[in-house]
């Protein structure tokens, strides 16, 4: 949900932020230990059908192309 939500994001770990910057590059190339831990706790029912999604055209609507 923050990737599709904020346009700039910060990952804290104990108190500190250790990792801030633009949504998708936090999330498509996280530099800190903390942040890859966090990102790959997220639970994917089918990790190759969410690469395809993400690849997919998108018309200006914002609905996958057919």
């Amino acid at each position: 949900m923050v990737r599709r939500i904020a346009h700039r994001v910060a990952v804290m770990h104990q108190g500190r932020i250790v990792e801030s910057g633009r949504a998708a590059d936090v999330f498509d190339r996280p530099r800190d230990a903390y942040t890859r831990t966090l990102l790959g706790a997220i639970p994917r029912i089918n990790p190759e059908w969410d690469r395809r999604r993400r690849a997919a055209p998108r018309n200006f609507q914002g609905v996958e192309s057919a």
